[in-house]
C-alpha cells in the first residue's frame, strides 16, 4: 500500500466511494428534474486532505491554507482595482490554484469544482456546511469520513416555491 500511495494511486475504498459520489451526482443531474427535484441545490469547490484518523496536524494544515487563500484573494482583489474582477473571482482563482496543488480528490484537476448538486447528495457534515454556510467565503476545515475539506460555495438555489433569493456570493 505504501508503494501505491507513493506513486500517487488512490486506495481502492477511496476510489470506490468517489465513483459512487460522482455517479450519484450524475444521476441527480439527469433524473432529479424528472422526479420533481425541487430541493435546494448548491455549486461548490473543495479541497480534500484525506484522513481517516481526524489528525489535528492535517486540520492545522488546512486552517493555514485557508488563511493563505484568503490573503491571496484579498491582495488580488485590491490589486485589480476597477479592472472588472470581483472578490469572488479573486477567491475562485486562489482557491482553484490551491486545490490543484493540495487536494487529494480527482476534482483538483478542475480547481476542486464539484459542479451543482442537491441537498442530501453529499455526506452529512459536508452537506450541512454547503447548505448552511455562507456563499462566497471559504468554509472549514470540515471533517467527514473522507478527511478534511475546505469548501467554497459559489452559488445556492432555494427549494422551488420558497421565493428565497439568497445564494449570491458577497462581492458579486
Amino acid at each position: 500500500a505504501r508503494t501505491r500511495a507513493a506513486a500517487g494511486a488512490m486506495e481502492p475504498w477511496v476510489l470506490a466511494v468517489l465513483v459512487l459520489m460522482i455517479g450519484a451526482l450524475i444521476a441527480w443531474q439527469i433524473f432529479g428534474p424528472l422526479l420533481g427535484g425541487d430541493s435546494a441545490t448548491a455549486s461548490a469547490h473543495h479541497i480534500l486532505v484525506m484522513d481517516k484518523d481526524g489528525s489535528a496536524e492535517k486540520r492545522a494544515t488546512l486552517t493555514a491554507l485557508k488563511a493563505t487563500i484568503e490573503k491571496q484573494a484579498a491582495a488580488a482583489s485590491a490589486a485589480g482595482g476597477g479592472g472588472g474582477g470581483t472578490k469572488i473571482d479573486a477567491l475562485l482563482t486562489a482557491f482553484g490554484n490551491a486545490a490543484k496543488e493540495h487536494s487529494e480528490c480527482p476534482s483538483k484537476a478542475r480547481g476542486g469544482d464539484l459542479g451543482t448538486f442537491g441537498r442530501g447528495q453529499m455526506v452529512p457534515p459536508f452537506d450541512a456546511a454547503v447548505f448552511e454556510g455562507p456563499v462566497g467565503e471559504v468554509i472549514g476545515p470540515v471533517q467527514t469520513n473522507f478527511g478534511w475539506h475546505l469548501i467554497l460555495v459559489t452559488g445556492r438555489t432555494p427549494p422551488k416555491g420558497t421565493g428565497d433569493a439568497a445564494g449570491k456570493p458577497k462581492g458579486a
